[in-house]
């Protein structure tokens, strides 16, 4: 993974947007990748993200993009 500057301006393949709720309030993210990411040609949407970029945890563990969620949600909280 190649660290960014803050504020560098990239060119990306737009796959979707994301709506939460965040202290009350509406915060939008789009979610993009680079297009000099060697898998861009693989994702056309997020749902091609779970595909190419989650990782499985243990043996027990679905690799799935809702549990790498849940996790994230669980450490931030």
């Amino acid at each position: 993974v190649k660290e960014r500057k803050i504020c560098e301006v990239l060119k990306v393949k737009p796959l979707g947007a994301l709506a939460m709720i965040d202290e009350g309030e509406l915060d939008s993210k789009i979610v993009a990748i680079s297009l000099n990411d060697t898998k861009a040609s693989l994702v056309n949407d997020v749902n091609d993200v779970e595909k190419h970029f989650t990782q499985a945890g243990d043996a027990n563990e679905p690799k799935s993009l809702l549990s790498t969620r849940s996790k994230t949600f669980i450490l931030w909280k």
